[in-house]
């Protein structure tokens, strides 16, 4: 979890259908953004889910809630929504 007393943002983000998100779970992103936490998912017409399973695959047309640490939260938004993350370990996403 973002650390306490940090200033926080949350930021709402549609994964794409080319968004390296695709097939990720939840607790894949978050250890690999560990200043990031999937704190809301509305998928489809289900009922918005807070605090979403951790093992909740991502997919197409996906809206997420995320909580993230407000230091350079933009360049980690733009790293993890862009394919400067490495599919296979993400490790070019933890950089929050």
């Amino acid at each position: 979890m973002p650390g306490r007393g940090d200033e926080m943002s949350l930021e709402e983000v549609k994964v794409s259908a080319q968004s390296p998100l695709i097939g990720k779970t939840i607790s894949t992103i978050e250890r690999a953004n560990t200043r990031l936490r999937v704190v809301g998912l509305k998928r489809g017409g289900e009922p918005i889910s807070i605090v979403p399973e951790e093992h909740t695959v991502l997919a197409d047309g996906d809206l997420i809630l995320l909580s993230l640490a407000r230091v350079r939260a933009s360049n980690a938004l733009r790293n993890l929504l862009t394919h400067k993350c490495r599919s296979a370990d993400w490790s070019g996403c933890n950089r929050l």
